[in-house]
């Protein structure tokens, strides 16, 4: 990893009224409720998968470790900005832990298989009007539409704990977050 460049953008957004933060440009929308079950296919895999976003809890701290192992090396990269071949048990519990307003993390797993994780979305209060985002989906899921799912709702919970600014710090290399950074209308500053 010793020659990737860790030149990072910011992407920031000022929070909207959750009808605006739940919409898209192609009119699809985030599920209305965290614990719903959605169906996503891949075009590309030919795979639907029926899938749930639910909160992270202390009980997923095996599951986030095993999704972590899942992860490429680069994703891991792009979603740490550092090489991190393993997570810590502590780092895990930490991870899992929160009080889901100042800090919290919203997972997806299968319908059909409620131990695994796929994807998680997670917000950390900065100060009292803004929170920090960040986002990862395992390799293997990722372009089947679990990030934007990811994104809306995550979006839309920082909104519900009345945070009115958020920002996210990407990696210049990391396009496909770039991409969807501009197709929710955050704006991505240079740092």
């Amino acid at each position: 990893m010793s020659g990737r460049s860790a030149l990072r953008n910011r992407a920031i957004v000022t929070v909207m009224p959750v009808r605006a933060v739940r919409g898209k440009p192609d009119g699809r929308r985030a599920p209305s409720e965290v614990g719903s079950t959605s169906t996503v296919t891949s075009h590309e895999l030919k795979v639907t998968m029926s899938w749930t976003l639910r909160p992270i809890s202390p009980a997923d701290e095996t599951a986030l470790i095993a999704f972590h192992e899942r992860c490429s090396e680069d994703t891991r990269y792009l979603r740490f900005a550092a090489a991190k071949p393993h997570l810590r048990r502590a780092e895990a519990h930490h991870l899992c832990g929160g009080d889901d307003h100042s800090r919290g993390a919203l997972v997806v797993i299968e319908s059909d298989d409620p131990s695994g994780i796929h994807g998680v979305g997670r917000w950390e209060r900065v100060n009292c009007a803004e929170a920090e985002l960040a986002f990862v989906v395992e390799d293997a899921h990722q372009g089947q539409g679990l990030g934007r799912k990811i994104v809306e709702a995550t979006i839309a919970r920082a909104h519900e704990e009345g945070f009115t600014r958020l920002v996210a710090d990407v990696l210049r290399s990391n396009h496909r977050m770039q991409h969807l950074a501009r197709e929710y209308g955050l704006a991505i500053a240079e740092l």
